[in-house]
């Protein structure tokens, strides 16, 4: 299932991102980039920092759209701890993931089926008990939108369910983007059979996309929900600070990241805002 969805990964990025004629633009202007990888660019630079600019260290960025949502990772992401067996090649530096069937909106359907109408109706009850909303009128409106891709939440309860399909579409695409561990008993002992990238100790989550902009309940989408049927330990952050990308410049940092990458780095700081922490890892 795994090696089928990566395939899918790769012929999204070859056939989609590569808008016709993007050969003959570059001839024309020093920088061209599809979008995905620019913002990949953007966050690289944000965690590295540059001129001065300090970075802020290993993050992780969810970019939640109508048709996918792409997962942004910066570190190497080493497993630690004793008693481990690593499986699968080594993981890249900065990473991406492109989850084709987990937008929120023409996806909106697939993750409703995913998850069933039933969690999705106590999770939305459990946490926005003052919207009296039936698990009828939850699936009309799921179905509506998925059909009505350019629909905008018209009442209260529309975007606190826009933003519980955002919420199950991050876990969902984080799970799939870090690594897992999983027990299992040796001659020697219990040992860990760990597989891909260890993000428990990124300090940094940001959510960018429209979603987090305009969404009255940005925090809720990216605070961790309780959907889990993995037999894995995911490997996710434990409990990083969560921001937004309050103005959707991710992508304008990473086209300016090669040629001035100072002022790069300084939009990032600018622009990468607290949505619900306290504490703020820019050193």
């Amino acid at each position: 299932m795994e090696g089928a969805r990566e395939e899918i990964r790769k012929l999204f990025m070859e056939r989609i991102t590569e808008a016709k004629g993007l050969d003959k633009v570059r001839e024309l202007v020093p920088v061209v980039l599809p979008t995905p990888m620019a913002v990949l660019e953007g966050v690289r630079q944000g965690a590295q920092g540059s001129d001065g600019v300090p970075g802020w260290g290993d993050m992780l960025v969810v970019d939640v759209g109508g048709a996918t949502t792409d997962v942004h990772s910066i570190g190497y992401g080493k497993p630690a701890g004793e008693n481990l067996f690593e499986q699968g090649l080594a993981e890249p530096f900065a990473k991406r993931t492109v989850e084709g069937d987990l937008g929120i909106r023409f996806n909106a359907g697939t993750i409703l089926n995913r998850v069933g109408v039933e969690y999705l109706e106590r999770e939305f009850s459990l946490s926005f008990p003052k919207l009296a909303v039936g698990r009828d009128e939850l699936r009309d409106y799921i179905e509506r939108i998925s059909q009505e891709t350019d629909r905008i939440p018209e009442q209260p309860w529309h975007a606190a369910a826009d933003a519980l399909l955002s919420r199950v579409a991050v876990d969902l695409a984080i799970e799939r983007h870090v690594g897992k561990r999983e027990r299992i008993v040796t001659r020697e002992g219990e040992a860990w059979m760990h597989y891909g990238k260890d993000l428990r100790e990124a300090r940094t989550l940001i959510g960018t996309g429209g979603v987090f902009i305009y969404n009255p309940h940005a925090a809720y989408i990216l605070h961790p929900g309780t959907h889990d049927d993995s037999r894995f330990e995911v490997l996710r952050p434990k409990n990083p600070l969560t921001y937004v990308d309050a103005t959707y410049l991710l992508y304008a940092v990473g086209l300016l990241a090669e040629s001035y990458p100072g002022v790069a780095a300084r939009i990032f700081n600018d622009h990468v805002l607290p949505v619900m922490s306290s504490a703020d890892p820019r050193p």
